[in-house]
């Protein structure tokens, strides 16, 4: 018997989970006026960004809405609601696992509007699936912008929220410390992945190193140069940079205790951040 290989949420990046959550349900499209409807089956590629948008009509809504009552015929004034025509949207929307309605004008006058009442009375359940109406002008109710519209609404619905950042503690090194705190800091932190950054003072915000592993900091005192060691490699090192003359050493914390960031200021201003992912 073949073995089945499913992927947990955790072992998918964001996009990843995004795509697949969308691929796994059933999401339409509707668009309504008094005179006719527009109905898609939003169908989305799995773990790439091509959509195919198939128009959806299964119920002949379009044919049903030629039948549907002349406002003409009632001296300007809107002409009453065909249950008839809200029921078979109705109907044609009761699989679906999302729904969004779109229509025109505000209040009575937008369709979209009224089907929402009508599903709240006769339809509740699939009501429970709308997961947003939004009133449109017609200057902007082509079908590209619809389609556009409604992709990025189904996104954002299965964006989840942001984690908030965990919140750091910031600890000032007493300059008499250095050596031993440098010694200390490359014993605890060997091996972690690192990447720095320099910023402040009259340079331009620049990344040195991305994503290496931890290997050493060392601080030479001002008779032997003034100046942090700060080296990056596996088994040996692979790259140093000096940072001349530090004025301040900060360390940042999670709450756990694990070191985030070192933080060293030159005294020209120059900051430079290690920041430590793993």
């Amino acid at each position: 018997m073949d073995s089945l290989l499913i992927a947990t949420p955790i072992q998918l990046d964001l996009r990843e989970q995004q795509e697949l959550e969308m691929t796994q349900t059933s999401k339409r499209l509707a668009h309504i006026d008094h005179h006719e409807s527009r109905l898609y089956h939003m169908v989305s590629g799995t773990g790439t960004e091509h959509e195919t948008l198939h128009p959806y009509d299964p119920h002949h809504i379009r044919s049903h809405l030629t039948e549907h009552a002349s406002q003409s015929h009632y001296q300007g004034q809107r002409a009453p609601e065909d249950p008839q025509y809200y029921a078979a949207i109705a109907k044609s929307l009761q699989n679906a696992d999302e729904i969004i309605l779109m229509g025109e004008g505000h209040g009575h006058s937008n369709a979209a509007m009224q089907l929402t009442k009508y599903l709240g009375k006769h339809a509740p359940e699939t009501l429970d699936r709308v997961i947003a109406v939004e009133s449109l002008s017609k200057h902007h109710s082509t079908e590209k912008q619809l389609l556009a519209r409604a992709r990025a609404i189904f996104r954002l619905h299965h964006t989840p929220p942001a984690t908030p950042a965990p919140k750091l503690t910031r600890e000032a090194i007493d300059p008499e410390r250095w050596i031993d705190f440098c010694a200390t800091f490359s014993n605890g932190n060997h091996g972690r992945r690192v990447s720095m950054l320099l910023s402040g003072g009259r340079i331009s915000p620049s990344e040195l190193m991305h994503d290496q592993p931890f290997f050493s900091l060392a601080y030479d005192t001002p008779g032997k140069g003034d100046h942090l060691d700060i080296s990056v490699g596996a088994d040996e090192v692979d790259y140093m940079h000096v940072f001349n003359h530090p004025a301040k050493i900060f360390q940042w914390k999670l709450p756990d205790g694990e070191v985030a960031i070192l933080e060293a200021i030159d005294s020209q201003g120059v900051v430079c951040n290690l920041n430590f992912t793993g």
